[in-house]
């Protein structure tokens, strides 16, 4: 806890929490810490508060950052597999969309090599939403059951993550038009949120 403390300050004094210019040196500054960092958790709110930075910005500087990223990095799954996740987006927003699903399978695929299940069911996840995007129902519900069985497999790490299985399980019905079943599933995300009532999402 007291070395957390030390690397959430270190990153403060960094400009990590604040307006920042956002270039190769300071997203070489913020990887090489993560790098260091041995703990996966500690490690991916690393990378991922950069890359909440990064997606602030217009889709194609974004896009370039992952480029960089992404050669800079080659062979660090650790880095990555975080990293991947928060690009997929980025490359639907810059039109290419067969490259976004090619990331979300590779991200999948380092997820499951270096064994993090929070990191699977983000994956899963994120192919539930592609594919709903793209009006394939059949895989949506695939991916979104997927993630599922990830969060019941590990119940105790990943059981808030549970609301968000049913919201997409909903967000299918209406891709269905099945407004029943729709509802069910919102009604479900809903009253899983509410077992956390710190969670950001709900607001």
């Amino acid at each position: 806890m007291i070395r957390y403390s030390f690397l959430l300050f270190f990153l403060s004094a960094l400009g990590y929490g604040q307006s920042q210019e956002i270039n190769r040196n300071y997203i070489d500054s913020v990887i090489s810490i993560a790098k260091k960092e041995k703990d996966l958790t500690a490690k991916k709110d690393i990378v991922d508060g950069l890359w909440l930075k990064i997606i602030k910005l217009p889709p194609n500087t974004s896009l370039q950052h992952f480029y960089y990223i992404d050669s800079a990095n080659a062979g660090r799954k650790d880095i990555l597999v975080f990293s991947y996740f928060h690009a997929a987006p980025i490359l639907v927003n810059n039109g290419q969309i067969a490259a976004s699903k090619t990331l979300r399978y590779k991200g999948l695929a380092m997820a499951e090599a270096l064994n993090i299940p929070e990191a699977r069911h983000d994956f899963y996840h994120s192919l539930s939403s592609f594919y709903i995007n793209t009006s394939i129902a059949d895989s949506a519900t695939y991916y979104a059951n997927e993630a599922e069985k990830v969060v019941q497999q590990y119940p105790d790490k990943l059981n808030s993550l549970l609301w968000q299985v049913y919201h997409r399980k909903g967000d299918i019905q209406f891709l269905l038009g099945d407004k029943e079943k729709q509802s069910f599933w919102y009604e479900k995300a809903w009253a899983e949120l509410l077992k956390y009532p710190k969670h950001r999402a709900r607001g």
